[in-house]
């Protein structure tokens, strides 16, 4: 009785710590891929916003709102490469740099064509390649959102395996000794 208590019990520490990190986990990774996402579109509107402004307060601020949502983004893809990762979501990761590079490059040559007033070219860009690549680092990231509610399934998929097996080792080994403490009882009866 007192060893079953034991497995029971070790069995609900290790289940509630497992979940305990595959709920924390999972919550910080959609929050970083959330952020990062919506980054990426603030990003397009600010450069796109820069494009138009005319007035040079404006465009201060309009260039220091653009350079703090690029730290802002750099900032969640480094806490977000920290966290662990599964081997698909490594590979969708690998996947997804070289997307961001590519953005990036093309947001800062379309950034200096607007300081430069070469609209022409710098509309060029926009349209051409900062548009199409940060829709693609954003359905990249998308899919990291979708690969994270999978992910989670399937951990909790095997807690509950888990715990089964537990539930059907215990009842098992209950049965056990309730047998052998009936075997006994009647053995001792008998004599």
């Amino acid at each position: 009785s007192i060893m079953l208590t034991f497995i029971w019990h070790s069995n609900v520490d290790e289940t509630s710590l497992k979940i305990d990190t595959i709920v924390n986990i999972h919550n910080e990774k959609t929050m970083l891929l959330s952020n990062m996402r919506d980054i990426v579109r603030t990003r397009i509107l600010s450069i796109h916003r820069l494009r138009l402004l005319k007035n040079p307060f404006e465009i201060d601020q309009e260039i220091d709102k653009f350079s703090r949502l690029g730290s802002e983004f750099t900032e969640n893809r480094l806490k977000f490469v920290e966290l662990p990762m599964n081997k698909m979501e490594k590979n969708l990761w690998k996947q997804t740099l070289p997307l961001i590079k590519i953005g990036e490059n093309a947001q800062n040559n379309a950034l200096e064509l607007i300081d430069q007033k070469n609209y022409i070219s710098a509309d060029h860009v926009l349209f051409d390649y900062v548009i199409p690549a940060q829709s693609n680092v954003m359905m990249q990231l998308t899919s990291f959102l979708d690969l994270q509610r999978n992910a989670s399934k399937e951990a909790v998929s095997g807690i509950t395996i888990e715990n089964k097996n537990t539930l059907y080792t215990t009842t098992v080994l209950g049965t056990v000794i309730t047998f052998i403490g009936i075997l006994i009882a009647t053995l001792s009866i008998r004599r």
